[in-house]
């Protein structure tokens, strides 16, 4: 013992720290380790043993086992390494002789060409890899070969240019030998093989050879014995080449920069990694390339793994093969999926047939593909069953692929499911062998039935052809029918023949049916009418359509491509878009349309002649059929074609409904339309009534409101009942009846015995018994009757010429509109301004402005006043209060008339004129009160002057009153004297009087109190006296009363004085 578990055996030498075993050569020295169990792990004998107690122990050229139960890991020249305390064994391969064969394991039966395997014994796992000292990263290649491998390749390789193949040639040399072969011996002198190779060859001629043979493992080489041993791979490579043995084509190579492979000793599996392929036959072309490039090395070059596994022409995918070198098979019990290559007939460069994947797969396929006969695995007689797949289950083909109907049949119910099956010549098939009985469960389209799936020619998938029975299939749970052929590829799953859904029957040649849905094609379409089921249907026909069928949606949608649907027995009545087939009834989705008009909707339900919906647009066309005179948005309604009526109401209070030939729209929201007399007529609701706007652009949107309305489409008139009020320009327009009528065009019925009131902000004026046209929102024309009443008078005044309209500047949609009307008094009228001024003339109304304005002339009635003219007035009069404009008066012959008091140049004298000419138009005015006048009824005056001061607000300015009682004259005001003299300014005010009661040939007595100021140089000495005379008598004179007369002093001072605040 030289260590837990270590044995030695041989003869020792110490030197130093270390002490070598060694052995003589029949009797080398030997080392043996055992595991905590006392079983023997590794035994192995040399020629030296170099042992550091409690370190380690190393040895080269070590005939080396590592034990696994009754099995072992077997090399006759290794360089053997014990590291004590990690108890770690390595085993590695030298650079010459017999140091280069590779290991080889009873228990897989192969040889390991790998340069290290490392055992951790404490860890039950034993290494297969890289060598001690190798570069990291460095990639090391390890190969697994069968022990019944055979490669042509190497074998011919050996030959390089010789004459003879020398593993033939020593394995001949053996045989010829007289050794006891019953006892294994296969020695042969290097001497003698290289005369067999050569005549003139020795040993040292074929060392290069011997170390090729070594390294490939052939032959076991004792250079020191110039002994040839002979191996189990050169007997069956010799045996094999010439036919007298059978082999097989594994040799699995793993090239890695870590660990190569990994063998479990609990369970004697071993993880060999980084692996491109696993060739199985090479003549049944089986071969596998696994996932993760790893699998698992089983007893006897039996495996585990996953990948992709090629059979001849066809690849099986999957996890979990198992292969058995034995029986010369794989298993598997759920391959994901199996692929069928079809051979084109062309061939490869190399001359290999080259064959295209197929549409379809087969999946969870499980089962046994036998690769071979267990006997001919070198493939050496072409057995044309082999590949061959042994199916023991059902296995299944899925139509889920998004590109198959955008993945709508789901591999979970739909499926087409293969019978257990077997399928023998794998690498040499036609497509016509590629069918499988089995079962098609089309989800919930029809009940599962049984066919048989073939290569489909259109896209090289599985499918089928089949034929419904009789009578038929139930389709999608009984909810219809179906008859004829059905298609199954990658194309979907397809049929030619007749659907039956509820009363309808389609004849189709492309209906594509899907586990929620069917559609296609059909030529002719037609659905019985039904009067008597509880859901009662029209008929329908349609040529050309398309068929989009939802079965647990309960809805057939069929879209006519070319022609309208023809719907209902009366001919006339047609439908445009998408008809709807449910259990409730018949839908439409588009435009229903008949002689009379046109119902547009999303949703349109029909009945056997009627037709309803809840959202729609409806137009009803001119009774000439050249236009729409009705036409309303968003409604929800019925027609009734038996009953020949139609109710309608709007969905929503800001709906409309227009009248085009009426150029009106109206937002009433329901109606009734009479089909036998060809009316419409409207209702609201009592409490808000409807609005009429005018959509003719000439009326800019006319509007008012109405409470009724009817419509006859056999004139076109619109009467609409219930209007209080029609808003044109800046007026009211009250009707008379509160009916109005529309005639075709849009133009509004003239308006008889109506009321105006203009404007609609101030409401100024009123027009009674007016005659109006309405033309517009901006526009209206009229005549009518303005009462003018005043105090002891009812007047009218008849306006002929009535106009609301745009005026002034800017564009016509922001310029303003105003109200005009105009009327002529004949003298005759007797018409009244006030109730002592007659007038004749043009009176004016602006209905922006309170008075009305007068343009003609006017007369004043007053007995006392002698010889009165007419005078002309331009100006807006107040009637409630008359102030009347005489500024620039002139009479009917144009002559000016004068108002005020006047001084005759001829004569000298003054005189008093009321719109009178003056006796001179070179007589100047003393007094002028041409301004306005009023009149005083309650005094029978009259008062003419300045504006200000007739009207009462300022004291300053002229003024002069006629007293018509009495006929007298009394005048106020600034004096016009002394206006011609040169030196001084004369400023003077007061009172004139005068009467009218003397005959006009005659001058009036006037007379005048007057206060005066004179503007003067005065010396200043005659200045100087004037003042002290006034100091000297200011204290005798008597104190100055101004209050005594203030009737006179208030008016006349104030003349004087510029501020009247002072």
């Amino acid at each position: 013992k030289i260590g837990e578990g270590i044995e030695y055996l041989g003869g020792f030498r110490l030197s130093g720290g270390s002490l070598y075993g060694y052995g003589s050569g029949n009797e080398p020295a030997q080392v043996t380790v055992f595991d905590k169990k006392r079983q023997k792990v590794f035994y192995g004998t040399g020629p030296l043993f170099i042992i550091k107690r409690e370190q380690n122990i190393v040895a080269e050229g070590v005939n080396a086992k590592l034990y696994m139960d009754e099995d072992s890991l077997f090399h006759p020249a290794a360089d053997f390494r014990l590291d004590i305390p990690s108890q770690l064994i390595s085993l590695s391969r030298g650079d010459k002789g017999s140091e280069r064969n590779p290991f080889f394991s009873s228990f897989y039966n192969m040889n390991l060409n790998t340069d290290r395997i490392a055992w951790h014994l404490n860890l039950d796992s034993l290494e297969i890899g890289a060598r001690a000292g190798t570069a990291k990263g460095v990639a090391q290649k390890v190969s697994f070969e069968s022990s019944n491998h055979f490669d042509m390749a190497v074998y011919n390789r050996m030959q390089h240019i010789a004459s003879k193949n020398p593993i033939s040639t020593l394995y001949v040399t053996w045989l010829e030998s007289d050794q006891d072969k019953e006892d294994n011996g296969r020695i042969v002198s290097d001497n003698t093989f290289a005369k067999r190779m050569n005549a003139n060859f020795d040993y040292s001629s074929i060392q290069t050879l011997l170390a090729e043979m070594v390294r490939d493992g052939f032959i076991n080489y004792y250079f020191d014995r110039h002994e040839i041993e002979l191996r189990d791979k050169l007997i069956h490579y010799a045996l094999a080449s010439q036919g007298k043995r059978d082999f097989d084509a594994i040799n699995i190579e793993s090239t890695s920069s870590t660990a190569n492979a990994q063998l479990n000793l609990k369970t004697k599996e071993t993880e060999v990694h980084d692996v491109d392929k696993i060739e199985l036959s090479s003549r049944q072309k089986v071969a596998l390339l696994p996932y993760g490039n790893e699998f698992t090395l089983l007893k006897n070059r039996d495996m585990r793994f996953g990948g992709r596994l090629f059979a001849g022409l066809v690849l099986f995918e999957g996890s979990n093969m198992e292969f058995n070198y034995e029986k010369f098979q794989v298993g598997f019990d759920s391959v994901r999926h199996m692929d069928f290559y079809l051979p084109t007939g062309d061939l490869d460069k190399n001359g290999q047939p080259i064959a295209n994947a197929m549409n379809s797969t087969v999946e969870l396929v499980s089962g046994v593909l036998l690769v071979d006969a267990p006997n001919n695995k070198s493939g050496k007689e072409d057995l044309a069953m082999f590949p061959s797949l042994q199916a023991k289950k059902p296995s299944f083909v899925f139509y889920d692929r998004p590109d198959i109907q955008h993945g709508v049949y789901k591999r979970d119910s739909f499926y087409f499911k293969l019978d257990p099956f077997s399928f023998n010549g794998l690498d040499s098939y036609t497509k016509e062998q590629l069918k499988f009985r089995g079962e098609m469960f089309p989800a919930t389209i029809f009940p599962p039935f049984k066919e048989t799936i073939v290569v489909r020619e259109e896209d090289k998938s599985f499918g089928f052809v089949h034929k419904t029975p009789p009578q038929g299939y139930p389709t999608y749970s009984k909810k219809g029918n179906y008859t004829g052929e059905l298609d199954l590829s990658n194309r979907g799953f397809l049929g030619k023949g007749k659907l039956e859904y509820l009363t309808a029957d389609i004849e189709s040649e492309d209906l594509v049916f899907r586990p929620r849905q069917t559609t296609g094609t059909a030529k002719k379409f037609f659905m019985e009418e039904d009067r008597k089921g509880n859901v009662k249907v029209p008929q329908a026909k349609g040529e050309n359509v398309s068929v989009n069928w939802l079965p647990f949606k309960d809805s057939m949608y069929v879209e006519s491509k070319a022609k309208d649907f023809e719907l209902f027995k009366a001919a006339g009545y047609s439908h445009k878009g998408t008809l709807i087939l449910t259990p409730s009834g018949l839908k439409g989705r588009g435009v229903f349309e008949w002689a009379e008009g046109k119902l547009t909707s999303k949703l349109i339900s029909y009945g056997p002649f009627q037709a309803s919906a809840d959202t729609a647009d409806l137009e009803i066309k001119s009774l000439d059929g050249q236009g729409i005179a009705f036409d309303s948005k968003n409604i929800d309604g019925e027609l009734d074609f038996d009953a020949q009526n139609g109710q309608f109401k709007a969905n929503s209070e800001s709906a409309t409904t227009t009248l085009p030939l009426d150029q009106y729209r109206t937002s009433m929201n329901e109606f009734t339309w009479d089909m036998r007399k060809k009316t419409i007529e409207f209702q609201s609701d009592p409490n808000k009534p409807g609005n009429f706007v005018s959509i003719d652009p000439d009326q800019d949107t006319l509007s008012f409101n109405g409470h009724t309305a009817f419509y006859d489409m056999n004139t076109n008139f619109l009467n609409i009942g219930g209007v209080k009020v029609i808003k044109a320009a800046d007026a009211y327009i009250f009707p008379d009846t509160s009916d109005i009528i529309i005639e075709p065009g849009g133009k509004m019925k003239q308006l008889a015995n109506a009321r105006i009131v203009a404007d609609t902000v101030n409401k100024y004026h009123t027009i009674n018994r007016a005659t109006v046209d309405i033309l517009g929102k901006k526009l209206y024309k009229a005549t009518g009757y303005y009462e003018y009443n005043i105090f002891g008078y009812n007047q009218e005044v008849f306006f002929n010429n009535i106009v609301g309209e745009r005026r002034g500047g800017g564009s016509m949609s922001t310029k303003n509109v105003l109200t005009s009307a105009s009327g002529d008094i004949a003298p005759e009228d007797s018409f009244h301004m006030d109730v002592r001024t007659l007038f004749k003339g043009k009176i004016i109304l602006k209905a922006n402005q309170r008075n009305l304005r007068f343009e003609g002339f006017a007369k004043i009635e007053a007995d006392k006043l002698p010889n009165r003219h007419w005078f002309s007035i331009y100006s807006e009069v107040d009637r409630t209060d008359p102030i009347i404009r005489i500024a620039n008066a002139k009479n009917e012959e144009g002559d000016p008339l004068v108002t005020g008091f006047y001084l005759s140049k001829e004569v000298g004298e003054m005189y008093p004129r009321i719109l009178l000419p003056a006796y001179a138009r070179v007589d100047r005015a003393i007094l002028d009160c041409s301004g306005v006048f009023k009149y005083d009824a309650k005094n029978d005056r009259f008062t003419y002057g300045d504006s200000s001061k007739v009207a009462g607000v300022t004291q300053r300015g002229p003024k002069m009153v006629f007293d018509n009682r009495v006929g007298t004259i009394q005048g106020e005001g600034p004096l016009n004297i002394g206006s011609g003299l040169k030196y001084m300014h004369v400023t003077a005010a007061g009172r004139i009087k005068s009467d009218f009661n003397k005959p006009d040939s005659v001058f009036h007595t006037v007379t005048a109190e007057l206060m005066t100021g004179i503007e003067m140089t005065v010396p200043k000495t005659l200045l100087e006296m004037m003042v002290n005379d006034i100091k000297a008598s200011s204290f005798d004179a008597q104190p100055v009363q101004y209050n005594t007369n203030l009737a006179y002093y208030q008016p006349t001072t104030s003349e004087f004085i510029s501020d009247e605040k002072d």
